[in-house]
């Protein structure tokens, strides 16, 4: 859990009201700074509305009588089980190129570019 979150957690559900409040009036703050060019961090306003979400979560999860932070069941240890000997791999084996066959008659010269074709009948 991170700090914010902790922080957020930390509150009595009876400041969720409040802290939302503050965190809207922040917000609308921070976007008008941003529309007249003067926010330095424009990160802030991304970490507002999260921090929103989280208190919107949390009233949420009181009005079904859920605990606000469930924390996570530790993963029972599997049982070590040894590992059947596995089979000894075969040496992979080794691949063979075919050889061309050599041509009877040399090949003409192939022309490869207009500047080579010109440069030859020059």
């Amino acid at each position: 859990m991170n700090k914010a979150m902790k922080a957020i957690v930390e509150l009595d559900p009876e400041r969720y009201d409040s802290r939302t409040a503050e965190l809207k009036r922040s917000l609308y703050d921070l976007r008008v700074k941003q529309s007249i060019g003067q926010l330095e961090k424009p990160s802030k306003l991304r970490d507002i509305r999260r921090d929103l979400a989280r208190i919107a979560t949390l009233k949420r999860q009181v009005q079904l009588g859920r605990p606000a932070v469930a924390k996570p069941a530790p993963a029972p240890k599997p049982a070590a089980a040894k590992k059947p000997a596995s089979k000894p791999k075969p040496a992979p084996a080794e691949k063979v190129k075919a050889k061309k066959p050599a041509s009877a008659a040399p090949a003409e010269e192939k022309k490869t570019s207009r500047g080579a074709a010109a440069k030859a009948k020059k």
